[in-house]
C-alpha cells in the first residue's frame, strides 16, 4: 500500500489534516448511505426543536473546531488575492 508507508505526509498533510480528512469521507459515506434508507431532511423536520438547534449548534461547532485556523493561517490572504 502505497498511502500507508507515509508516503501521503510528503503531499502536504500531517497526520492531524490526515485523520480530519478521514473523518469527513467516513461522514460523507454514512450520510450517503442513510439517505438510500431515510429522508434525512424529513426526519429531522420530524423533530423537536431542540433536537433542531443542537444538530444545527453542533454543525456550527464542527466548523470551528476543525476550521483552517492555527499555525500560518493568515486571513488576509485571500482566494482571490492574485487576481
Amino acid at each position: 500500500m502505497k498511502f500507508l508507508n507515509g508516503a501521503i505526509l510528503n503531499l502536504g498533510l500531517d497526520y492531524k489534516d490526515l485523520i480530519i480528512a478521514t473523518f469527513g469521507i467516513m461522514l460523507l459515506f454514512i450520510i450517503s448511505l442513510l439517505k438510500q434508507k431515510y429522508k434525512i431532511r424529513e426526519v429531522i423536520r420530524e423533530k423537536g426543536i431542540i433536537t433542531k438547534y443542537c444538530i444545527w449548534i453542533s454543525l456550527i461547532v464542527f466548523v470551528l473546531v476543525f476550521g483552517y485556523y492555527g499555525t500560518g493561517y493568515d486571513a488576509a490572504s485571500f482566494i482571490y488575492q492574485n487576481f
